[in-house]
């Protein structure tokens, strides 16, 4: 499953967010809300991350997380003991 964000500006623009596998599915709708909700938030910011990062779609990238409410300059990511 793919989940994507389209808007015209002023042409069609579309942004692949999430990538989902049968097994993930099915983690997720065994999950709590929250925690689903949580992974789902975690995994969009990390590909528009990703996606700033490249100077050929980082534009594309702030318009994006601009329409979702997202800073990427200063989302955090919840920190990972090692």
């Amino acid at each position: 499953m793919t989940i994507k964000l389209r808007w015209r500006d002023p042409v069609l623009q579309v942004v692949s967010l999430l990538r989902i596998t049968c097994e993930q599915f099915e983690e997720l709708k065994q999950s709590y809300y929250e925690n689903a909700r949580n992974m789902i938030k975690e995994q969009i910011f990390l590909r528009l991350r990703d996606f700033s990062l490249d100077p050929a779609k980082r534009d594309k990238a702030l318009i994006v997380a601009q329409k979702l409410g997202i800073n990427i300059d200063e989302y955090q990511l919840p920190d990972v003991e090692d």
